[in-house]
């Protein structure tokens, strides 16, 4: 039990002293009684404190959220309340101040009242506003608060280690403003286009002459009439719009982050791009198309195959956010090792069982990790790492919304490979998309070989928009290149 001692029993105990002083040295009696007292005084009263806060502990001083709920779901930027009850089980009352919670960077946590008093066998409901400024699971790790016991010299501070996880979700705009669709005029309700093969139930596609076995209500009679010849009307096939949504989520994109209310205009965070990447899937799967997404950085962190409707939505929104974050052993600047230690001081705040563990003894670590992942509020998927126990101590930071620091490492060369890689896939899928959607400034990856791929997509028919384009200060070198490809695709 630590005990602080307030301004006004310093400056009692310097009194004291400076009296017992004076009266020892001027051989006074009554100055050297009165710093005696003095001294006791503030002796006694920071035993009667000490004796004050052993009393309420073992009453039962005690921090709990409202209604016992651990997690609370939101969206980005938006602000929320959950209330927190202090609860005071003594038959004396109980003085604070200086209340504060500990949580994640991504969060801004604002108590309702910082002080206070707390009833007698009674509870002091405080409110908590919450707004968060990134997206994924974030942690109201505990609360911290400095009591005030009788008589009143000094103060205790508590900590109450109750964690309460916060589930960002992004928020998806009923249009997206990122992108301007070059064939929207063509994609119907059912979400589908005519594709440049012939077929029985679209447009124009072509005259040719007469054939035989030519049905003829394919007889182009006007035609035939000028030419002095049977002329047939060819028309389109109408096919199920299929395409793929790729965004480059490289680690260094997450310095673009806002944090604690922090905006910076010059560019879009990339919570921004994923949630217009999304209003963007919104929007064509209303239409009924097939939307697919892929996160691309150094690696492929999430591909989710092109599906139909708006559960399929909610399959996109729950894919990123149960594998997007700097939890990642190849996105983190912690190494296994480190993770593993900031995981055992964790479990140490919240399990008494952890006490005798340390870094030694990893196996029972990550035994002792795993049942408490069970008990979390939201178990999380388990993160890439190199290790078994990087990953358990890992999953168990993530589950609790404690956040890793995000690596400093650029991805941009492997982001680039990782990229080029993906789209030759999708020019071998079967059946290929019609439409690939990449949220990525195009200037990070002009290359020889990204050309080549984009030729590539332009002879498969396969059309290949920039929405990001439009996000640039200036215009990418290779940007005039890009446009014409895109247009030569939709001609």
């Amino acid at each position: 039990m630590h005990l602080q001692p307030t301004s006004t029993a310093i400056q009692l105990a310097l009194w004291g002293i400076l009296l017992l002083g004076s009266g020892i040295l001027s051989e006074s009696k009554q100055l050297t009684a009165w710093g005696c007292f003095l001294l006791v005084g503030v002796a006694l009263a920071r035993s009667v404190a000490r004796l004050s806060v052993a009393r309420a502990r073992a009453a039962g001083f005690e921090m709990l959220w409202l209604r016992n709920q651990r997690i609370t779901h939101l969206q980005r930027n938006n602000l929320v309340r959950i209330t927190l009850c202090l609860r005071n089980r003594d038959t004396l009352p109980t003085k604070f101040h200086d209340l504060r919670l500990t949580h994640s960077p991504g969060l801004t946590v604002d108590p309702e009242i910082s002080e206070g008093e707390i009833p007698p066998l009674s509870e002091l409901r405080i409110g908590i506003d919450i707004r968060a400024h990134q997206l994924g699971s974030h942690g109201i790790l505990g609360v911290i608060l400095q009591t005030v016991r009788a008589p009143g010299l000094h103060t205790t501070p508590l900590s109450f280690t109750n964690p309460h996880l916060i589930r960002v979700a992004p928020q998806i705009p009923v249009r997206s403003q990122a992108i301007s669709s070059y064939r929207q005029q063509q994609l119907g309700p059912s979400g589908r286009f005519p594709s440049r093969r012939k077929g029985q139930h679209g447009g124009f596609f072509e005259l040719r002459d007469y054939q035989r076995g030519d049905p003829f209500s394919k007889i182009a009679w006007r035609a035939s009439a000028r030419q002095a010849k049977l002329i047939v009307l060819e028309e389109e096939d109408e096919v199920d719009e299929r395409l793929w949504i790729i965004v480059d989520v490289s680690v260094e994109l997450r310095q673009r982050n806002p944090s604690e209310g922090e905006v910076n205009s010059s560019a879009p965070s990339i919570d921004q791009i994923i949630e217009s990447a999304l209003g963007t899937a919104a929007s064509c799967l209303r239409q009924g198309s097939r939307v697919g997404l892929k996160l691309v950085s150094s690696r492929e962190i999430l591909s989710l195959t092109p599906e139909r409707g708006f559960q399929h939505l909610h399959r996109l929104v729950g894919g990123i956010l149960e594998v997007y974050h700097d939890s990642h052993a190849d996105r983190s600047a912690e190494s296994d090792l480190e993770a593993c230690d900031k995981a055992l001081s964790w479990m140490q705040s919240i399990n008494p069982n952890a006490a005798d563990i340390d870094m030694k003894h990893l196996e029972e670590q990550s035994s002792l990790a795993r049942r408490l992942i069970e008990q979390s509020p939201w178990p999380a998927k388990r993160p890439w790492a190199p290790t078994r126990h990087g990953q358990i101590a890992r999953q168990l930071l993530l589950s609790f919304g404690i956040e890793l620091t995000a690596s400093a490492t650029p991805e941009l060369p492997l982001t680039r490979q990782r990229l080029i890689q993906s789209l030759n896939e999708l020019i071998q899928e079967n059946p290929r998309p019609s439409r690939v959607i990449l949220f990525a400034e195009p200037s990070r990856f002009q290359s020889l070989a990204f050309d080549e791929c984009l030729q590539k997509l332009q002879r498969r028919r396969i059309i290949l928009q920039f929405p990001l384009a439009s996000y640039s200060g200036k215009a990418p070198p290779n940007r005039q290149f890009l446009k014409d490809q895109t247009l030569s695709s939709t001609s």
